[in-house]
Formats: structure tokens, sequence, C-alpha cells
């Protein structure tokens, strides 16, 4: 495996696309954490910690946009130059072939959030301070990052080793990202539902240029409870979607559960990845 390592970052180093992809989201960072600095001095509002973290952490929910194109683009070309025919032929296992491509895209994938993290990060701190920062909770965050870009690798490997053609590998790729971005959203919308909702009972007029309301508190019917609750938290938890968007809107409570979770995606998506390929005719 290592030789087919070594000859993957090669490629990988060469790929203008992975380094487009490494500018965009840094710079789209730095303009996140410049906005946000302008906004609080503008307003002279003061700095709260959740501003330092969301700045560093603001492209968190784009990185599976890049991943999905970076990875497909690279096991495609292995396809369309027949890369991979070559390596089985030369009497690589086709476990060995498949693992080798999903560490590359692993590592690629993380070394783009450790980029993105570390440049928008000291910019924040540089910007914000040190006095807000709670830096175990800050580098919890960057953990959690670095798992969920690794199960979205999974995830897109497994798609692109599946299907032969570059241009189909980008655009399922893409579709699933946009759809697991959607349902994740579909969840954080019911689960964000509150249990009492403020409905207006009464109106009277006080005099001529004003009306006071009487409210009152009522149940929510659309608030979630019991086993559905926890089936929607689970899938929110689960999904690098929820997971992304805990990262960048500073929300994850549990660390370490969310890292659980994306490591059992990934280790799930190349067990189900290596089965199927082994079954895959390769022309």
């Amino acid at each position: 495996m290592s030789k087919l390592l070594r000859a993957n970052f090669v490629r990988l180093r060469k790929m203008k696309s992975f380094w487009i992809g490494m500018a965009v989201l840094v710079f789209y960072g730095l303009f996140i954490g410049w906005d946000t600095v302008s906004a609080i001095e503008s307003h002279g509002w003061e700095t709260r910690a959740v501003d330092i973290y969301q700045a560093t952490f603001s492209t968190t929910l784009v990185f599976g946009l890049v991943i999905s194109i970076v990875c497909s683009l690279f096991v495609g070309t292995e396809y369309s130059d027949g890369v991979i025919r070559n390596k089985l032929a030369t009497g690589q296992k086709r476990t060995v072939v498949y693992l080798a491509d999903f560490i590359t895209c692993m590592v690629m994938s993380v070394l783009l959030a450790v980029v993105q993290y570390t440049v928008c990060g000291a910019y924040a701190v540089a910007a914000m301070g040190t006095e807000l920062v709670d830096w175990s909770y800050l580098f919890s965050l960057a953990a959690v990052g670095c798992m969920m870009v690794t199960a979205y690798a999974a995830i897109f490997t497994f798609v692109s080793m599946l299907n032969s053609s570059k241009t189909h590998g980008v655009i399922i790729n893409m579709l699933l990202y946009f759809g697991i971005i959607l349902f994740s959203s579909y969840l954080y919308s019911n689960l964000s539902q509150p249990e009492m909702m403020e409905a207006p009972v009464s109106m009277s007029v006080v005099n001529d240029s004003q009306i006071e309301t009487t409210v009152e508190l009522l149940e929510n019917p659309y608030y979630l409870e019991g086993t559905k609750r926890e089936i929607y938290q689970f899938l929110y938890d689960f999904l690098p979607g929820g997971q992304g968007n805990q990262v960048a809107g500073a929300e994850a409570e549990k660390p370490g559960l969310l890292m659980g979770y994306a490591a059992l995606l990934t280790i799930s998506m190349n067990i189900a990845g290596v089965l199927l390929f082994r079954r895959k005719d390769i022309k």
C-alpha cells in the first residue's frame, strides 16, 4: 500500500482543483471573519466567544462541496486514465486499492480543514483577542470538523470508486452533498421548534396610537417529543451535515459523541465500499 499512497500523493500535489478548493475555503473564511469583526466594530458590540468560534469555523458547512468535487475528480481520473486497471493488473488487491484511494481522499480532506481552521482561527483570535477563548472547546470543535470531513471522504470515495465515470461521479457526489445539507437543515428546523408558543387572545386600544395585545402560552403542536425527537436528534448528530452545522454555529454540546458517529459512518462506508468494489466489473 505504501507505493500506492506515494503515487496518489504525488498526483494529489499536482491537482489544481485541490489547491483551488483550499484557496477558496481560506479566502471565504477570512472574509467571514473580517465581516464579523467589521460588524462588531461598526455597531459597537462587545466581542463574544461565539463570534471567535464562528469566524474560525464558518466554512465548515461548505467543506463537503469542495471534497465532493476533488474526491470525484481524483478517483474519476484514475478510471479515465486506466490507472485502477493497471494497479489491479500488477497484482494489487482490490481492498488495498480501495483503501489507498480512501486514505488519500481522507488526508486531502483533513488537510483542507486544518489549513482553513488554522488560518481563520489565527485571524479571529488576533482580531478579537484571546480573553474569551475556551481553548479546549475550540480544539474540540476543530476535532469534530476533521472527523466530519473524514466521513465525507468515506462517502464520496464510496460513490466514486463504484462509478467509472468521472462526470457522473462529480454530479452524484455534489447532489449527495446538497441532499445531506438539506435533510440536515430539515432536521434542525424541526428540532428547533419551541415547546411553548405565544398566541394572542385579546387586543385593546390604550390610546389613539397604541394597541395592547394580551398573549398566553400554548403548547406548540410542532414540538417533537419522545421517540420521534430521539430519532431526529440521532440523525442530526450522525449525518456530517448536522455535525458541520453544529461546528459552524459553535453548538456542539457533545463533541465526543459527534466524533464517534463520524468514525462509525466512516468505517461503515469503507466496509460496504470494499465489499462492493471487489465485485465491480472493471473494464
